[in-house]
């Protein structure tokens, strides 16, 4: 999206991190002086100011206090199938504190409503009206959401010392990790079958290596652990068993975690 609004917003940011990536400034009580009380952390100094130029610091301790906000325009641009659209109207509204955003905007007569919430993605045809569920948008939807001005204010600011801003020939970069767990699943073949030992499967060979490439290889590459999982019985899942307790396998977890802390990880 494409606005005069969010293009001044992006303006603010961007001379916010220029002015501390560069050199120091005056403080809100008056001028800094040289000497070791001058000296300020450049990357925390830069999202903090940042975030001030974006209105995000409130009251006399200076909190984010910032979890919702709407912008809304006309004549925006929205890449839709890959190609750049013209849209009449557009509104979003951001929920920080649900990490929930919703873009509703109009193009060649077409109103359109996105939604994303947490871990779920879905249109709509009227706001709280019929959803439809787009789970294949959910990441798109998540990284448009954090990618506003605010949403980068926030990231960064939650990275703490792992943010880094530098300023090259007048271009000033804000970066910042963005680790995260990938928990991933996927059927074994078409049908769903395969290696099932209670029902057939009728997949051929190569239906089956059609359909594992999908998933390309360099994605498979960096999924550290891929194991098969079969089927487990209802009755199984229902059934009592004399297996190991919350509290035992916390234990194993927690092992597993100390041991991951001492490698660096």
């Amino acid at each position: 999206m494409i606005s005069k609004a969010s293009a001044v917003v992006a303006c603010l940011t961007l001379t916010a991190l220029t002015t501390y990536a560069q050199a120091p400034q005056a403080g809100r009580g008056g001028q800094r002086q040289g000497g070791p009380a001058a000296a300020q952390p450049a990357n925390a100094k830069a999202i903090e100011t940042m975030m001030d130029n974006l209105g995000m610091l409130r009251g006399m301790q200076r909190n984010d206090s910032v979890n919702r906000i709407e912008m809304w325009g006309e004549n925006g641009t929205k890449v839709i199938g890959g190609k750049p659209v013209t849209l009449t109207n557009w509104k979003v509204s951001l929920n920080f504190t649900m990490n929930g955003m919703r873009f509703d905007y109009t193009h060649d007569g077409q109103r359109t409503i996105e939604v994303v919430s947490d871990k779920y993605a879905w249109n709509e045809d009227m706001p709280g009206g019929k959803a439809t569920p787009m789970p294949a948008t959910l990441q798109e939807r998540q990284i448009q959401m954090m990618l506003t001005p605010i949403g980068m204010a926030k990231a960064a600011k939650a990275a703490g010392d792992a943010a880094k801003v530098s300023t090259t020939g007048g271009v000033t970069t804000l970066t910042f990790p963005a680790s995260f767990v990938l928990v991933a699943a996927s059927n074994p073949c078409p049908c769903g079958f395969a290696n099932d030992f209670r029902r057939e499967c009728f997949c051929t060979p190569p239906q089956i290596q059609r359909y594992m490439s999908k998933i390309s290889g360099p994605l498979m590459d960096r999924i550290d652990i891929q194991i098969d999982v079969p089927a487990v019985p209802y009755k199984e899942l229902r059934g009592k068993s004399d297996g190991q307790s919350s509290a035992t396998i916390r234990e194993r977890v927690e092992a597993a975690r100390e041991i991951q802390r001492q490698r660096g990880f």
